[in-house]
Formats: structure tokens, C-alpha cells, sequence
């Protein structure tokens, strides 16, 4: 039975690899052509600009640890606003600090994995309003 299996997935594979060639070998002349969306028409000049702007991120981490008495969560989360002049960058602040201790949470005794999740994902939501 596997034998068979075996000979029919082969038969299979020979089959596509027969097609794939027959469908290479039809479309063989049209490498020597250019393609009517080719890069170079998609080419456009860039100009150099020296902007004034501000751009700012945030970012969160989280890790969780199981141990026999309770679920604690560490969360992390972190915001920059870069603050550009004339295209250079003139300073940067970062919130709360540049390196910050992630908060301790505690989460209730007992959970199931799926509850465990479902409560970290619940926490994450919070945090970031």
C-alpha cells in the first residue's frame, strides 16, 4: 500500500516537473525582450532635502513567567520623539527614560493557559491607553 503511495506521488511530481518544463521552454523567447514595466520606467529622479520634522515611536515588551505560587508578568514599554532640524537631528527624548525597569505585575493564581494569555492580552491592551 505505502509502495503504491509512493509510486502514484512520484508519477505526480514527474508529471509537474514535465508541465513546468514544457511552459519554460514555451516562454524561453520572451527573455530576450524587455518587459513594458521594466525597472528603468519606474526609475525616478531624488532629490535631496534637508527637512524639519519630528517622528516618534513606541514600543511595548512583555514576558511572563509561571512559578508554583503565582503568574508574574513583566511588562515593558518605551516611547522616543526624535526631533529633526534642517535634516540633522537636534535632540531626542525618551519616555519614561532611556532605560527604563520593566513593571511587575501580578497576575492571579491558578490560571489556565488560555486564561493566562487571554489576561496578558487584556493587560497589554490596558497599557497602552
Amino acid at each position: 500500500m505505502f509502495n503504491e503511495f509512493l509510486k502514484d506521488a512520484v508519477l505526480a511530481i514527474s508529471a509537474n516537473h514535465s508541465l513546468n518544463e514544457k511552459i519554460s521552454f514555451a516562454l524561453s523567447p520572451l527573455r530576450a525582450q524587455k518587459a513594458p514595466d521594466s525597472e528603468e520606467l519606474m526609475v525616478v529622479p531624488v532629490f535631496k532635502k534637508s527637512p524639519s520634522f519630528s517622528v516618534a515611536g513606541v514600543d511595548s515588551g512583555f514576558a511572563s513567567k509561571r512559578l508554583s505560587f503565582m503568574e508574574l508578568l513583566l511588562v515593558k514599554t518605551a516611547g522616543v520623539v526624535f526631533n529633526f532640524k534642517n535634516g540633522s537631528l537636534v535632540s531626542s527624548i525618551y519616555y519614561p527614560t532611556p532605560f527604563s525597569f520593566p513593571k511587575p505585575l501580578l497576575l492571579r493564581q491558578g490560571l489556565e493557559r488560555d486564561e493566562e494569555a487571554q489576561s496578558i492580552s487584556l493587560i497589554r491592551l490596558k497599557e497602552r491607553n
